[in-house]
């Protein structure tokens, strides 16, 4: 299987332009809201401090300046059924002035993030172009707003469901279906087990859909019904659906 080295970048590169706001400072630039970075990272990776995170920081003061130093982590891919931890170096300094210290921290990971390609139409001055900005704007104003799951990473519902798959998009309730009658042995077709079909894409790639846990499980439901697209990373997003809809119904039984 060939892996998609730009698969990081394509999926967290555009930024919805309500998280930003225009800095008329240093000549003038885009700045992007610190806690929509953080969700769109926990969006790809899973919860920070786990799927990523930072680690090793350190502040030094000299001279009336706050120099930061630290590592960022993240989780991308797999060796076996072992998630591969990767490591980008961050670094920022300041003028030292009230909030200095949260400042500097938070450009060091705007930075680092930057790397990975998270809002890249931002640094490549896109922005700049008001008809992207619009073009973007219209985007997201169609995206729907009536999002069932509460938390970033997908580990959790509100508590008031005990059923969610009336929650499914209209395109997957089929497959829904499909799942439920040929675990109740009511159909002759015969699809791949969960055992068998091997995740393609993003953090637990390699892995198969039933070794990989419930939260990615209950994630990988969300992102369908909010996007409708990340199946089609997949070889066979038909077969990879119907295996994650098994282990769903097994979650939520």
């Amino acid at each position: 299987m060939k892996h998609n080295k730009m698969s990081i970048w394509n999926d967290v590169c555009t930024t919805d332009p309500k998280y930003t706001k225009y800095v008329n400072q240093r000549g003038g630039f885009t700045a992007i809201d610190a806690q929509y970075q953080v969700r769109t990272a926990t969006e790809q990776f899973g919860p920070m401090g786990w799927g990523w995170g930072v680690k090793d920081e350190t502040f030094n003061f000299i001279e009336g300046m706050v120099i930061y130093q630290a590592i960022l982590f993240y989780h991308f891919g797999s060796d076996g059924n072992k998630r591969v931890a990767n490591e980008i170096p961050l670094h920022s300094s300041m003028q030292v002035k009230p909030d200095c210290v949260k400042a500097v921290a938070t450009d060091a990971l705007t930075k680092g993030l930057s790397k990975l390609g998270f809002n890249a139409d931002v640094f490549l001055g896109k922005f700049d172009n008001q008809k992207y900005v619009d073009d973007l704007k219209k985007k997201y104003a169609e995206e729907p707003t009536n999002k069932t799951i509460t938390k970033d990473d997908g580990s959790q519902f509100p508590p008031q469901q005990t059923k969610r798959n009336g929650d499914l998009s209209e395109r997957l309730q089929d497959q829904v279906d499909k799942a439920k009658s040929q675990m109740n042995g009511g159909s002759n077709g015969q699809a791949e087990s969960s055992d068998d079909v091997v995740i393609q894409f993003g953090t637990y790639e390699g892995m198969t859909v039933e070794k990989a846990p419930d939260t990615w499980i209950t994630w990988a439901v969300r992102d369908v019904i909010n996007k409708g697209d990340t199946f089609n990373k997949q070889e066979d997003p038909e077969a990879l659906t119907q295996a994650i809809m098994k282990r769903y119904n097994k979650q939520v039984a």
